[in-house]
């Protein structure tokens, strides 16, 4: 057993898919020695669809204060996760008061803190009781300090990324038929790349340290304490500010069943991005005595709305990648579609004066 930073383990052991349990509770005897396997639960998450997730803790602790939660990377990821900037990221984030403790890494996946909270959904994340929350913790999130080599964004070499691993065709008959009268070839993607890159790249959107993949599932909301926490920094790194903003509201729509009637009203944005703003300047300029002008939270809801339509299209060139990587019983392939057609119907409205 080797060490890595701030006293997590490094294992040398491999989770197999058909042995996640097993493999899950090996892991967890090398980090809880004294837990007797005949005294422990092990709960197997649902909500994700790129990893695999358990969480085990002892019988006795009712409170599930002390669970370790096991990852095991999805089949394909390592194309599209820089896994060593992850296990960074994570490290960072913990110090920075935003992310859990993590515990070990194996060579396929990690063991970290359990963070107390229930996952939100397209109800709870517009709630009163909630939201504020929510909007203040990707306040906290976005001033964690760049580094030198952190002044652009990942955005537009992410989507390459993930374009240049697009399948050129699927097994299955009834997959290849979508495929084929719903996805756009690859030169015509690149060119949908390079318009957003030319027109939102120029919008000023400042460049901070992002989430990237804010999906209801990975925001978990603490009735008992109030207090929000994000989880899963796979995608983490310098963005557009506005882009997390966007990505966050378009999963208002949901994951499994997509409803983008649930996409939040203006009025809405303009409650939520003035929660944000007030606490992301009180925390930058390091001040309580923070007002916010009209036409800042004009300008920003302007931003964020141009930005859902990079959002779209990452998620749907990610989702085609996964369509051909994945294991996970998710229809891949229907969800890119789904975002690539709401990418195409926002576009004509959104893209029209610019």
């Amino acid at each position: 057993m080797n060490k890595v930073a701030m006293n997590v383990n490094e294992l040398s052991f491999k989770i197999e898919e058909h042995d996640l349990i097993p493999g899950s509770l090996h892991i967890v005897h090398s980090l809880r020695p004294s837990w007797k396997l005949e005294n422990v639960n092990v709960k197997v998450f649902k909500n994700g669809i790129t990893n695999k997730l358990l969480g085990i803790y002892e019988k006795c602790d009712t409170t599930k204060e002390d669970m370790i939660l096991i990852r095991v990377y999805g089949s394909g990821t390592s194309l599209m996760i820089d896994r060593q900037v992850e296990i960074r990221n994570i490290q960072r984030l913990y110090e920075a008061g935003c992310g859990s403790k993590l515990y070990a890494i194996f060579k396929n996946g990690l063991a970290y803190e359990y963070v107390k909270g229930k996952v939100l959904d397209t109800a709870s994340c517009r709630s009163e009781k909630v939201y504020p929350h929510v909007a203040e913790q990707l306040a906290k999130f976005h001033t964690v300090p760049l580094k030198i080599n952190e002044g652009t964004s990942i955005l537009w070499d992410k989507m390459r990324l993930f374009l240049s691993l697009k399948p050129s065709k699927f097994l299955q008959e009834e997959q290849q038929e979508r495929f084929l009268k719903k996805v756009l070839p690859k030169n015509e993607l690149e060119r949908e790349i390079s318009l957003m890159e030319g027109i939102l790249s120029k919008l000023g959107s400042p460049i901070v340290f992002c989430h990237n993949d804010l999906l209801l599932a990975n925001i978990l909301y603490d009735a008992q304490g109030c207090a929000v926490s994000f989880i899963d920094f796979e995608y983490a790194g310098p963005n557009y500010m506005a882009f997390d903003i966007a990505n966050h509201f378009n999963e208002f729509a949901g994951v499994d069943t997509v409803d983008y009637s649930l996409y939040p009203s203006d009025e809405f944005q303009i409650e939520w991005l003035k929660v944000y703003l007030r606490y992301y300047k009180s925390l930058k300029y390091s001040s309580e005595n923070i007002s916010i002008a009209h036409e800042e939270v004009t300008i920003l809801c302007k931003h964020v709305n141009l930005f859902s339509l990079a959002s779209h299209f990452f998620w749907a060139l990610w989702a085609l990648v996964q369509a051909t990587q994945s294991t996970i019983d998710f229809d891949f392939l229907g969800y890119a579609i789904v975002r690539f057609d709401e990418y195409f119907s926002k576009k004509k409205l959104l893209l029209v004066h610019c």
